[in-house]
């Protein structure tokens, strides 16, 4: 048997299992999981641990998890939580019409070449950006 040399045994609902990977595998948790659960007597089957996600509601809207939250506000994931930690506001400040963006992989010199060039409005322009370009 490969590996077990310094196993620890987990018993569990009267089952014992040659290691924590073991356990783990036959519950369907990562390693890590059981050997923390078990560090803080945390039961390994207890369900609001196995949900991934946490709910989380900012001005008032309800997400299912900080990266819903983050992609609702055009936010990265570390952006969200750093305004979330310092509580500032998640709403995006507007780019102007004079910043530099690119979209589809073309850079143009501002907002308004890009809505000139595709026949948009600014405000299709700036959230085509948002959504698939980026500002420079």
């Amino acid at each position: 048997m490969r590996g077990y040399a310094n196993a620890m045994p987990v018993t569990w609902k009267g089952v014992t299992y040659r290691s924590i990977s073991e356990c783990a595998r036959a519950l369907g948790l990562t390693p890590p999981t059981v050997a923390k659960r078990l560090r803080e007597g945390v039961p390994l089957d207890d369900p609001r641990k196995k949900g991934g996600a946490e709910t989380i509601v900012v001005e008032g809207v309800k997400y299912a998890s900080r990266a819903e939250a983050a992609k609702a506000y055009h936010l990265s994931s570390t952006a969200f939580r750093y305004r979330l930690e310092h509580h500032l506001p998640m709403t995006t400040p507007k780019r102007g019409e004079k910043c530099a963006c690119v979209y589809r992989g073309v850079k143009y010199q501002d907002l308004q070449m890009l809505a000139d060039i595709k026949c948009w409005t600014l405000e299709k322009a700036r959230q085509m950006v948002i959504d698939y370009g980026k500002w420079l």
